[in-house]
């Protein structure tokens, strides 16, 4: 180690922007249910990032591409890349009471009120 104060500074000068980088990491916290989702795999034995699990590929072993946002309204729109299948487990669709628009590669749907958290759609 070395005896050059300017060299210590530089030491303590990091050690306390890490600690006030962490505090301010621990005050915000994690998203719990993140309202947007971008996922890529080439493979069906990682298929899953939070509320999205990609059930099918088109083709194994090339990229497959799922980019899903929630909107403040509920609204859903998805945009995939060689998925042919996919789950959708949001707390957005857990016991709603009105209904919520899902987009899916340009195509709409409405899903009507009512219990029930996942929805499968396949092409």
């Amino acid at each position: 180690m070395s005896s050059d104060p300017a060299q210590a500074r530089l030491r303590t000068g990091s050690e306390e922007n890490r600690r006030a980088r962490s505090r301010r990491l621990v005050e915000r916290g994690r998203e719990r249910v993140p309202k947007s989702i971008h996922f890529v795999t080439y493979t069906l034995k990682y298929n899953r990032m939070d509320w999205i699990t990609v059930d099918a590929l088109g083709e194994h072993w090339k990229k497959g591409r799922v980019d899903a946002v929630t909107g403040d309204d509920g609204a859903m729109s998805i945009k995939t890349e060689n998925i042919a299948a996919l789950t959708i487990d949001a707390p957005a669709l857990a016991n709603r009471r009105k209904p919520i628009k899902l987009t899916i590669d340009g195509q709409s749907l409405e899903l009507a009120p009512g219990p029930g958290n996942a929805q499968r759609a396949a092409r």
